[in-house]
C-alpha cells in the first residue's frame, strides 16, 4: 500500500478545539486500501497519524493524539448521544409502528405540537365560556372519533394522551395486527403494499392511512385476494361463487 502525503502545508485546516484539533486535507484524495477499512498510516510531519476514511469522498483526516490533561478532560463526555436527540426516541417510535418516512413522524410529532398549544390556550379562558366550551367539545370529540383519546371527558386529556405514538397506533398496518389479520406490523405493511387490504370499499395501498374508529369494521380483504382465498379455504368456508 502507498502512504500518503501532503504535498502543500497551506492546504492543511485546523479547527480550533480546546481539546481536539483536527486536520482536514483541502484536496488531496489519499487511495484507499482493499484490504480493510480503516488503516492508519505513519508521517515523518509533526502529526503521527493518518487515520483514512472509507467512504465516498475517500477524504484523508489527521487526528493528533490527545495529550494527558485531554483526556482527563474528556474522559465524561459523550460525543455520540446529545440531549437535542431526546434518547433517539423518534427511532425507537418509527421502528415499533414501522414508519417508513421520517417525514410522517415529524408531521405527527408537529401536529401534537399544535393540539396541545390549543388545549392550554382554551384553558385559559374561564370555565363558563361559551367560546372555550365549544371549542372544547369539537377538539375532544374530533379526536375520540379519530381513536386518538380513549375517551372525550376532559382536556387535560390532549395534553397527556395526545402523542405522537397515539396517532401511530391508528395506522392500518397496527390496526391489522391487532385485529389480527397479520401477526406484525412489517407483514401487514407488505400487504398493504401489496393491495391486499382495503377499508370499506376503497382499496388502501399506503401504509400511513389513518383509520378512524367508525371504520375500524370495514378493514377486511380486497375481493380476488389470494390471502382470503388461503384463509377461507384453511377455514373450510371456501366458495368459488364469492371470489369470482
Amino acid at each position: 500500500m502507498r502512504r500518503g502525503r501532503f504535498r502543500d502545508s497551506t492546504q492543511i485546516l485546523s479547527f480550533s478545539h480546546p481539546a481536539l484539533n483536527f486536520y482536514i486535507a483541502g484536496q488531496q484524495r489519499l487511495p484507499l486500501p482493499t484490504t480493510a477499512p480503516t488503516h492508519k498510516i505513519n508521517h515523518q510531519a509533526g502529526i503521527t497519524e493518518f487515520l483514512i476514511l472509507e467512504g465516498r469522498t475517500n477524504t484523508a483526516i489527521m487526528v493528533r493524539k490527545l495529550k494527558h490533561h485531554e483526556q482527563k478532560l474528556l474522559r465524561k463526555t459523550d460525543f455520540i448521544t446529545y440531549k437535542s436527540d431526546n434518547g433517539h426516541r423518534d427511532k425507537a417510535v418509527m421502528r415499533r409502528y414501522m414508519i417508513q418516512k421520517p417525514e410522517d413522524y415529524h408531521k405527527y410529532n408537529r401536529l401534537c405540537g399544535s393540539l396541545r398549544q390549543l388545549a392550554h390556550r382554551l384553558s385559559l379562558l374561564p370555565p363558563e365560556n361559551a367560546t372555550r366550551r365549544k371549542h372544547e367539545e369539537l377538539l375532544l370529540n374530533k379526536l375520540y372519533d379519530m381513536g386518538v383519546l380513549s375517551s372525550a371527558s376532559k382536556l387535560s386529556a390532549v395534553e397527556n394522551s395526545v402523542t405522537v405514538s397515539a396517532f401511530a397506533r391508528r395506522r392500518l398496518p397496527v390496526l391489522m395486527t391487532r385485529l389480527r389479520m397479520a401477526e406484525t406490523v412489517q407483514a401487514a405493511t407488505k400487504m398493504i403494499e401489496q393491495g391486499h387490504v382495503r377499508v370499506g370499499t376503497e382499496t388502501v395501498t399506503d401504509p400511513a392511512y389513518l383509520v378512524t374508529r367508525g371504520m375500524e369494521d370495514f378493514v377486511t380483504w380486497t375481493v380476488g385476494s389470494k390471502i382470503k382465498r388461503n384463509i377461507m379455504k384453511y377455514r373450510d368456508q371456501l366458495d368459488d361463487f364469492e371470489l369470482l
